[in-house]
């Protein structure tokens, strides 16, 4: 069996107000996170990517293009959003573990409930965009 080789992702068209879906966060949860469904994709390397949107309480938001790898439960930031909606690279583009902490909840979310259930990714994109929009109470 072949080693695993990551594709080189390109960098998605900056979010639109319009094609956000909501994540339920929880009621302990001080700010809310979007995810473009627009931008969501499922590579042949077996890595869903997307944009996410967290808005804090006071109104800050942060806008980011990242990737979850089910085999692993690992996540990476591939690109941040500036306000200008241009695209940056992170200092630090490793792939780490998700945990589910407060800090970090919506990866796990993301990864157990919609991108990765049962430890295997899911067939198809819109299946996953689906779910969000059923989740989030949207048609």
């Amino acid at each position: 069996m072949p080693a695993w080789k990551e594709i080189e992702p390109e960098f998605p068209a900056f979010p639109e107000r319009a094609h956000l879906i909501p994540l339920d966060m929880g009621t302990e949860s001080t700010s809310s996170s979007y995810i473009d469904e627009k931008s969501l994709t499922l590579a042949g390397d077996g890595i869903v990517r997307f944009t996410l949107v967290v808005r804090s309480a006071g109104g800050a938001q942060n806008v980011s293009f990242e990737g979850v790898r089910c085999e692993t439960a690992e996540r990476k930031l591939y690109a941040i959003g500036r306000n200008d909606r241009e695209w940056i690279k992170p200092r630090s583009d490793e792939w780490r573990r998700i945990s589910d902490n407060a800090f970090n909840r919506q990866y796990a979310l993301l990864a157990k409930d919609f991108f990765c259930p049962a430890g295997s990714i899911r067939p198809d994109r819109d299946g996953i965009v689906r779910s969000l929009r059923q989740a989030a109470g949207l048609r």
